[in-house]
């Protein structure tokens, strides 16, 4: 799930519209703010991911949604188990009465006329009933799946505000994710941690 929303960040370019941003010190002398000398940053997108608080309490929810449905599937099975063994109980008593001798042809026939009525009755409920968890069961699986891709897109429009903030304070012209770019030079600063700080608290 991160995966897919994660590449949507791998070759986060932010244009920061402060990269030529100047400030005016006291004594009246233009000084860029402090850049890269490549102008180019980098971050630890799974990491910062992985820090952001909004994560454990999105994991919280998910789990109380899915322990919620997953109590009333089980008490779904109960009732399916119950008309299973209805129906096998009801089973036992036609052969019972199919084959007693105690009944005249009559009563026999009126009786197993009764429980065949019984049994279809009690064999078309278990039926709608497995259908009634295998729907609820396949709902819940895809609505488990929106919250997460929903929750993880919240999280990620988090942490690209604050990571556009940041680069921005740093003049930065575009900033990309180390577990898809490799950088051999000395020049490429890490901002993760910065981005880790700010996010504290949210």
């Amino acid at each position: 799930m991160y995966k897919k929303i994660l590449a949507q960040f791998l070759f986060l370019v932010l244009i920061a519209s402060l990269s030529f941003a100047v400030e005016i010190p006291i004594n009246g002398s233009l000084q860029r703010q402090k850049k890269a000398a490549n102008g180019i940053f980098f971050v630890d997108m799974e990491k910062i991911f992985d820090a952001h608080p909004m994560k454990e309490r999105f994991k919280k929810e998910i789990q109380s949604f899915a322990a919620t449905r997953k109590t009333a599937i089980e008490d779904m099975v109960k009732q399916y188990d119950a008309l299973q063994k209805q129906i096998q109980d009801i089973g036992l008593k036609i052969g019972q009465v199919q084959v007693s001798t105690e009944t005249d042809e009559a009563a026999r026939a009126d009786a197993l006329a009764d429980l065949s009525a019984k049994y279809a009755a009690a064999q078309k409920s278990a039926g709608e009933q497995k259908g009634k968890i295998a729907d609820l069961s396949a709902r819940t699986k895809s609505e488990i799946v929106a919250m997460e891709e929903k929750n993880s897109m919240l999280v990620m429009n988090d942490i690209n505000i604050v990571l556009s903030d940041i680069a921005k304070r740093h003049n930065a012209e575009i900033v990309l994710d180390k577990q898809s770019i490799l950088c051999g030079s000395e020049s490429c600063e890490d901002i993760t941690g910065e981005v880790i700080k700010k996010l504290e608290g949210r």
